[in-house]
């Protein structure tokens, strides 16, 4: 494979290498990442005053009615008659619903509606998508970057689809470089070649020419998920630009913000400029983010915006070339994509935290990026090939579910969920868990599911005060008029139930989506309610 040249670096000195184009220009830190922690709320701290979902009061009304409608009986039957009364519900008619609730461990469906329909279950895929990576790699999986030195005096990193490599790691190897008497290179290979085709999932394109931090593209080298960080902050006066910090020197930043009066509402905007999605770059190779619209004066905080990556290749080579310049080391030469040579020495190894670590946070945040690696890091471990593609990753996921989990009539086009790709029943979603829940090399899955009031979680401000809380933990899904819930009440119980809620063809915009909520909200607190 050619070595092409990574045009999109102006300089190593990151800060003065950004195109100033209006106000001022500067570097910044994004923030850590930190798996969501546990509801630390205690009835002893006093009245519960944490924000709480817009449609919560709705949630405990519809729960509240199909409570009532089970009373006179007990046990599953309880369940059922409360099912069946929130599935009838008017909030839901004329959308489609796929309901299934069964004990995790087995035994008869107890309750459903639907539970054979194949709906698009949005984020609910990221479960597929997660058994499959703990299916294939294990729980004690590290990805692993090679570090390696050619003939030639150039580094070359070695991508092997690490969603969790950060600046903070590239320079960990930049030091162990440094230490093992590496002060200078001729130049340095960026080795993405595991990854073969377009970097694009199916149906992500769906969106537009949005740039969204969920459509972060995958790559098999990549640092900080994909993600650009920017902050603005407004200048000294009203009608002066804003100030924008942005944490690498990959792209020319363009300023466009204005400064309001204090107490003014504002907007504002970031945007890759391409034309039918191809990037518009400068004469120095960098692809352009436009940052426009207004801030207050009195916003003197701040505002922290992020985008997906316009370049993940010059995003990378960035970091790099700054880890490796704070670390003392001097690069000669260019940035180069290519192929590492096969007589390349590895140097050292960056290892991330096990898969069972990352993907604890990764289901709770429901990180789209995250799950698009996993699967193409496990569809290439499962064919033993040293490169997989974006449908190769899809098909094998296919495979497993097929094989594996029993599933028949499903389809999955990518591994996240995103856009109108998945077809799964609430069946379906129910065998996944029910097959995650026979062994306990699996427990990790369960641990990532988000809970009503974790920080930081999907369901962080759902389900509040109510029996769910303690006791549910499941996988959101909201995209378009589609919203899911699914995952298990009593997970450490004597008896814990398995359900999956989907729900696609609600009104469109935020009513539609509020309702949906409520609606699988209800379902976990009733779920909650009757199962304790």
């Amino acid at each position: 494979m050619a070595l092409k040249p990574v045009t999109s670096r102006v300089s190593q000195a990151t800060a003065a290498a950004v195109e100033v184009k209006r106000g001022l220009i500067d570097t910044l830190k994004p923030p850590p990442a930190k798996a969501p922690a546990p509801s630390a709320f205690s009835a002893a701290q006093g009245p519960d005053t944490r924000p709480r979902a817009p449609w919560s009061g709705r949630a405990q009304v519809l729960a509240s009615r199909a409570l009532e409608a089970a009373k006179g009986t007990t046990g599953d039957a309880a369940i059922r008659k409360a099912v069946e009364a929130l599935a009838t519900d008017p909030s839901i008619a004329g959308a489609s619903l796929s309901v299934s609730v069964a004990a995790l461990h087995g035994g008869p469906v107890i309750a459903a509606r639907g539970a054979s329909d194949d709906l698009n279950p949005a984020s609910n895929s990221k479960l597929a998508t997660a058994s499959f990576a703990m299916a294939v790699l294990g729980a004690d999986h590290r990805f692993e970057t090679p570090f390696q030195l050619d003939g030639a005096g150039r580094l070359c990193v070695v991508g092997n689809f690490d969603p969790s490599l950060t600046p903070a790691r590239l320079l960990d190897a930049a030091r162990a470089l440094k230490a093992s008497g590496v002060h200078t290179l001729a130049g340095v290979t960026l080795d993405n070649s595991a990854l073969e085709g377009t970097r694009t999932p199916a149906h992500f394109a769906e969106a537009g020419d949005a740039d969204w931090e969920f459509l972060a593209p995958p790559e098999a080298l990549s640092v900080d998920k994909n993600l650009v960080w920017l902050e603005v902050t407004p200048g000294e006066r009203e009608g002066e630009a804003g100030r924008i910090r942005v944490d690498q020197g990959a792209f020319e930043i363009r300023d466009g913000v204005t400064t309001l009066p204090g107490g003014s509402e504002f907007h504002l905007r970031v945007d890759e400029q391409d034309v039918h999605g191809t990037l518009v770059r400068n004469a120095k190779g960098q692809a352009i983010i436009d940052v426009t619209g207004d801030i207050a004066s009195s916003y003197t905080k701040g505002k922290a915006l992020k985008m997906k990556s316009p370049d993940p290749v010059a995003s990378f080579a960035d970091k790099l070339l700054a880890a490796l310049q704070q670390a003392g080391i001097e690069v000669k030469g260019p940035v180069l994509s290519g192929k590492a040579p096969a007589d390349a020495r590895t140097v050292f190894t960056s290892r991330s935290a096990p898969l069972a670590e990352l993907l604890k946070a990764s289901i709770a945040e429901s990180n789209a990026f995250d799950h698009e690696m996993y699967a193409l890091a496990a569809a290439r471990a499962q064919r033993g090939s040293p490169t997989i593609s974006l449908e190769q990753a899809t098909a094998e996921l296919g495979t497993f579910l097929h094989r594996e989990v029993g599933l028949e009539s499903f389809r999955f086009d990518n591994a996240s969920g995103i856009g109108n790709a998945n077809r799964l029943s609430s069946d379906d979603v129910l065998k996944i868990l029910r097959k995650d829940a026979q062994d306990p090399r699996f427990r990790p899955i369960f641990d990532g599911l988000a809970r009503p009031g974790q920080p930081g979680s999907t369901l962080g401000t759902r389900m509040l005060g109510t029996p769910a809380e303690g006791s549910l933990r499941a996988k959101t899904g909201t995209l378009g008029r589609i919203v899911a819930l699914s995952g298990v009440v009593g997970f450490d119980g004597p008896r814990p139930l398995g359900f999956s809620v989907l729900l696609n063809g609600l009104e469109k915009g935020a009513p539609g989506r509020e309702t949906g909520r409520a609606f699988v909200d209800a379902m976990g607190i009733v779920l909650a309610t009757l199962n304790a």
